[in-house]
């Protein structure tokens, strides 16, 4: 019995020797991973934030896209009040605006297609409704302004059912309808409510632009029962319109501009971006161009601006994958730290084939010192298989001032080589008997009564010339600008618009009307005008119709205007 009951002790001694065991095991396994567990979340917080502190701006918008704009900025406000009143006026909105919109995005849509192959129409009907539903403003933000504007930036998201139809003609597909449907939108929209005045509501004109390139995502539907897939390449090509190329034309300082009451047209004027900078650029020339053609080379030609609605183009080099240039350009820049400097190279032919593009951010440029840059042009163009030449652009700049092309360039469209030069527009009066030079913005409107010397029966082929000169001196070859032809007329209307620099106060303006039909020069009259007459004229500018010199018969009516550099 003793016996038994010591077995039975040692028996309970073991059994509390494992309880112990194993509880204590167990204690210190969830102890050993409670503390692996804190030590992994340290771990990858500590990663997360080294992550973040090496983030690129690029991919920190990406993270906190979807954080609002309230919370990214201390500048940002909630805007539910807005939002609300957005909501209640929708209605009113919608009938003011689509109209506008319509007029306004179709010259851009129809420039945008001539460098597109694939494409021969692409127009927004005239249908066009914002829809019923009212976006969602998430955050406003006041930007400075003048005492007679009010500027806002809102961040806004819409998921919206607009009726947007398009009529689409492609040089493979028969004419299409199609609906852009299952529209997402995330933006930031400056909207600029000037000239202020005393009656409802308040301002006279509202001025919308893109703070930058928004999010978009929609769905392209055909109109009538044809599949818009079945055609190879045309859906892609269209959202790469919407997506991207549209927006372009819309992004800040590129603007549209909406009258709410009766503007006149000089109020108009005072709407638009007023310049604060000249860009001289000039084309040297290109290399390493890629041959796209099956019979001979490339025929190039360099397109450039800082501005999407208006591009200055280079003369074509034919055959030519290393051509030489040196064309001179010069164009107004409204907003230094927002724009760029665009350059394409494209294939001329019966329909003009993008093959690179590269742009030059002018806040990297100094003012009044020459630069000389080589960039890398990104590969744009689509062979017949589907492929496209990929390539990237990247250029540094080195001690001489000299931008150098880093990088492998295989695969690219090439490189084109500019020099840029920019200089800033004085704002206020001179100082008596200073100069430091300006620039002459002369828009051509149209001729009349034009005649030729050969004969009265024929018509002209006129072609506008137009450069700065002081008086017994030849013109500088930089500065002398050749317009378009306009065939057989004896009233050709040009609406044509050249920026001449003017070096000298003593320097005059002169505009020849040329018969471009005939090889050596044959003027169907000229005008001229000093530089003095513009800058002393009322806000330095002046318009008017004026007598053609040198013939018989011929009308001008053109419009000057002047900015001078600081």
């Amino acid at each position: 019995m003793a016996v038994f009951e010591i077995q039975l002790g040692l028996l309970a001694s073991m059994q509390f020797v494992v309880f112990v065991f194993v509880t204590g095991g167990m204690l210190g396994y969830l102890a050993a991973l409670h503390a692996f567990k804190q030590y992994r979340e340290k771990t990858v917080r500590i990663k997360a934030i080294e992550k973040l502190s090496n983030a690129t701006p690029e991919e920190l918008k990406l993270l906190l896209a979807e954080v609002p704009s309230w919370v990214r900025s201390s500048e940002v406000e909630k805007a539910a009040w807005l939002s609300n009143g957005v909501r209640s006026m929708w209605p009113f909105l919608d009938k003011a605006i689509s109209a506008d919109v319509v007029s306004a995005v179709n010259p851009i849509l129809e420039s945008i297609v001539k460098d597109i192959p694939i494409l021969n129409k692409l127009a927004l009907r005239k249908t066009f409704t914002l829809g019923p539903v009212a976006p969602h403003i998430t955050g406003v933000k006041h930007v400075k302004s003048p005492m007679d504007e009010v500027i806002l930036d809102l961040s806004l998201r819409w998921a919206g059912t607009p009726s947007v139809h398009l009529d689409v003609a492609t040089s493979v597909s028969p004419n299409l309808a199609v609906a852009v449907d299952d529209l997402v939108l995330e933006a930031t929209v400056r909207i600029i409510l000037k000239p202020l005045c005393n009656v409802w509501p308040t301002f006279s004109a509202i001025t919308i632009a893109m703070v930058e390139k928004p999010r978009l995502n929609a769905a392209l539907k055909a109109i009538g029962g044809a599949d818009i897939m079945k055609f190879p390449g045309l859906g892609d090509t269209l959202m790469n319109v919407i997506t991207n190329l549209s927006f372009d034309f819309m992004t800040w300082p590129e603007r549209l501009v909406i009258p709410i009451l009766d503007l006149s047209e000089e109020e108009l004027r005072g709407l638009e971006n007023k310049p604060t900078a000249v860009l001289q650029v000039k084309v040297i020339s290109a290399s390493n161009i890629p041959n796209v053609d099956t019979f001979d080379k490339t025929d190039p030609f360099v397109e450039t601006t800082v501005r999407g609605k208006r591009w200055h183009r280079t003369s074509t080099k034919n055959n030519n994958l290393n051509p030489v240039w040196n064309e001179n350009f010069v164009m107004f820049v409204e907003d230094v730290k927002a724009q760029h400097l665009k350059i394409k190279l494209s294939d001329d032919g019966a329909k003009a084939r993008l093959l690179g593009s590269a742009s030059i951010p002018l806040s990297s440029i100094e003012f009044n010192k020459a630069t000389t840059h080589e960039v890398l042009l990104k590969g744009e163009y689509k062979s017949l298989a589907g492929s496209v030449m990929k390539g990237i652009k990247r250029y540094t700049q080195v001690d001489d001032g000299t931008e150098q092309v880093r990088g492998n360039t295989k695969g690219g469209a090439g490189t084109v080589k500019l020099e840029v030069m920019m200089r800033p527009i004085r704002v206020g009066e001179a100082e008596a008997g200073e100069f430091y030079g300006g620039m002459v913005t002369l828009h051509v409107e149209r001729c009349d009564n034009l005649i030729t010397k050969q004969s009265f029966q024929m018509k002209p082929s006129p072609r506008l010339r137009a450069f700065c000169n002081v008086p017994g001196q030849p013109p500088i070859p930089r500065n002398i600008f050749k317009g378009e032809v306009k065939k057989k007329t004896h009233a050709p209307l040009f609406d044509e618009r050249f920026e001449l620099i003017v070096y000298d106060i003593k320097e005059e303006v002169t505009i020849q009307v040329e018969d471009s039909a005939y090889r050596k020069q044959c003027l169907l009259g000229e005008y001229k005008f000093p530089i003095t007459d513009v800058i002393s004229a009322a806000g330095d500018e002046f318009k008017g119709v004026f007598k053609l010199r040198g013939v018989r018969s011929g009308d001008i009516r053109i419009h000057v205007r002047y900015a001078a550099f600081g």
